[in-house]
Parts: C-alpha cells; structure tokens; sequence
C-alpha cells in the first residue's frame, strides 16, 4: 500500500511476475498515472473502485491474474483519457457498466475470458475511437447493440461464444474499416442484413452455430477482401449465392456453408473461387450432378459435400485436385463407378 505514497509516479508495470494478494486500494492515490500495468500475475480480490480516481490514466492492463466479483460501476466515470482497456482472463462477473461509453479517446477494448453477463450496453456508440473490441467467451445476454455502427474505427469485433439473441442491426453494415466479424456461436435468429455487403473491408466474417434464418444477401461480391465466410450451422435457406463466388472474391479462401438448408445446385460462379482451400457445403438440400469445374479448383485441399441430394457420377477432374487433402461425398446419391484419375490422389 506503501505505493500509494509515490505521488510523482506516472507509469507502474509489474506485469509478468508471480505477485499475489488484491490491488491495493491506495493506488488510487496515484493521480498522475498513465500506466498502470499488473497482467499476468496471481492477484485475486476484487478491482478496485478507488482506481477510477486516476484521472490522467491512459493504459489500464490487469488481464492475465485471478480477478473476481463486477466491474466497478463507477471505474470509468473519470478515466477520460483511456485509450487501453484490458481486463480478459479474469473471473469477472456481472455487466459491463454503461459508463463505458464516457472512455472517448479508448482504441483497445479487451473484457473477454470472463464471465461477464447482462447486454452490451448501448453507450458502447459513443466509442468512436475503438479499433479492437474484444468480448468474448464471457455470459453476454440481449441482443447487438443498434448503437454499435457507431463506432466508425472498428476493425476486428469479437463477441462469439455468449448467449447473444435477436436480430443482427443493419448498422453493423456501416463498420467500413471492419476486417474481423466473429459472432459465431450465438443465439441469433434473423437474417443476415443487406448491409454486410458494406463490409469492404472485412477479411474474416463469421456467424457458425446461431440460428440465422431467411437467405443470404445478393451483394455479397462487393465484400472483395473476404478470405474467410463461416455461417455454418444455422437455418440460412434459398439457392447458393452466386455473388458470394464473384471474380472480385477473389482472396477467398475458406467457405464454410455447411449445416444450413441451401437448395439448388451449385453454381459455375463457384469456379471464380481459384484461391479456395476449404470448401463445406455438407448437411444441405443441393442436388443436381457434381459439376467438373469442381476439379479446376486447383488450391482446394478440403472438399466436404456429405449429405446433400447429389446424384449421378462423380466426375473425373475430381482426380486432378493435387492439393486435395480431404473429400467426404458421402451421404448423397451418387452411382457410377470411383473414377480412376482418383489413384493420383494417392
């Protein structure tokens, strides 16, 4: 507590060592802090209400140690000059305050391997300057936050792993520096807005494992530097898009569809996809024959087609996949005999 003392002190990093006990209450003394730094430790207790008292603090890290009980509710009232928050690997409970949204200047929101609970709160709009948000594998309940297209900086959001419900906001369409979307494993139940086809820039957009229903947007070409689309394990239904296989995905390189109720047949556009490693479309209702642009799809190590309605032989240039690590067409209709170009597989 002695630290408490040191009125000059403006940075304190005692990160990565083996300290134990609780944060001292006192260094909320500290008034001309700026950093203050004590991750990966073995420090228990709660956090302190006294540190909102910090008023010139920029870097607040205490992920990484043994941290217990809420989020203080007045912590941020007078942190208005935080720009790091990390607070993940904890064992933190209950919700994040709505006084977050007074942290202005903040670009690295870190609460995530908690057990945090209650919604987002709405007041997260008012952080305009958030590049990173980082809420994952907490006990989030309620739905997305409209206000959330607020925050014009955003480049990865990650939320899955919660118990996140309702629709998914249009507004998330207006996140233009968005290159990471990972919500999977959720409990949403609407369809994919238009909007997301705004998402220019995002790279890696996943939505596996919620209930997403209705079909998938027509303007998803204009998401020209996807590499990775993952909704797997939803209800998304209607035909294979074929704006998702447009010359301008080009970086494409995994698509995960599979568990859904896509009907239809495949689509030639999907041989635009010349980047493709991952291709699942398992556990569909498509049909039709098997196409032989599948085989010109020269990057495809991963091929999973199981149980669909696809019927007739399975074509020859299947054989011509060099790279092809894994093919799984069971479950379908299939006849005819195994093609022989497959023992070059071998």
């Amino acid at each position: 507590s002695s630290l408490g003392d040191a009125q000059a002190l403006s940075i304190l990093t005692l990160f990565d060592n083996d300290l134990r006990g609780t944060i001292p209450a006192s260094l909320g003394n500290l008034h001309d802090l700026r950093v203050l730094c004590l991750q990966d430790n073995q420090l228990v207790g709660s956090i302190p209400s006294s540190l909102s008292e910090l008023i010139n603090l920029q870097e607040l890290s205490l992920h990484g140690n043994f941290l217990s009980g809420s989020i203080p509710t007045n912590l941020f009232d007078s942190l208005t000059f935080l720009e790091q928050l990390q607070l993940h690997g904890n064992m933190l409970v209950g919700p994040i305050p709505s006084s977050i949204g007074k942290l202005q200047p903040l670009w690295l929101l870190s609460l995530y391997n908690n057990q945090l609970s209650g919604s987002i709160p709405d007041s997260v709009g008012s952080l305009s300057n958030v590049r990173y948000a980082y809420l994952f594998n907490n006990r989030l309940t309620g739905s997305i936050p409209e206000s959330l297209g607020n925050m014009f900086s955003m480049q990865v959001l990650a939320v899955f792993n919660n118990q996140l419900t309702g629709r998914i906001p249009h507004t998330i369409g207006y996140l233009f520096y968005l290159q990471e979307l990972s919500v999977q494993t959720n409990s949403l139940d609407s369809p994919l807005p238009e909007t997301i086809g705004f998402l220019g820039s995002c790279s890696i957009f996943n939505f596996a494992n919620n209930r997403l229903s209705g079909t998938l947007p027509n303007n998803l070409d204009f998401m020209t530097n996807l590499e990775s689309f993952d909704i797997r394990s939803n209800v998304i239904s209607g035909m294979f898009p074929s704006s998702l296989a447009s010359p301008w995905n080009m970086n494409l390189e995994v698509l995960e569809l599979g568990g859904n109720a896509l009907s239809g047949s495949l689509p030639w556009e999907l041989s635009n996809l010349q980047s493709l490693r991952n291709l699942a479309l398992n556990d569909n209702h498509l049909g039709g024959t098997l196409p032989s642009f599948l085989g010109y799809m020269w990057s495809l190590s991963s091929l999973s087609l199981e149980y669909n309605w696809f019927s007739g032989t399975i074509p020859i240039t299947l054989g011509f996949l060099g790279n092809l690590e894994r093919l799984s067409l069971f479950g379908n209709r299939l006849t005819g005999a195994i093609p022989d170009s497959f023992w070059t597989l071998f």
